[in-house]
């Protein structure tokens, strides 16, 4: 039951410092999308269910591989 509440914690430190590089960070806008898609996708994996909490962190997993 603890491991959940780490997975939400950390999950929420990634959404918020993706959104906040979103926001005040100047890049283009490619990057800037894929940074609020991570942000998305965290936010969705800490809120749903356990079968799509895997999906959502995957595929936050894989946007930020693609983006470095």
């Amino acid at each position: 039951m603890k491991l959940k509440y780490i997975l939400n914690a950390i999950l929420f430190v990634l959404a918020l410092s993706f959104l906040s590089m979103c926001i005040f960070k100047t890049t283009e806008l490619s990057l800037k999308c894929m940074q609020f898609a991570v942000s998305i996708s965290c936010i969705g994996a800490m809120f749903s269910t356990k079968r799509y909490r895997y999906i959502f962190a995957s595929i936050a997993l894989i946007i930020i591989g693609i983006s470095f």
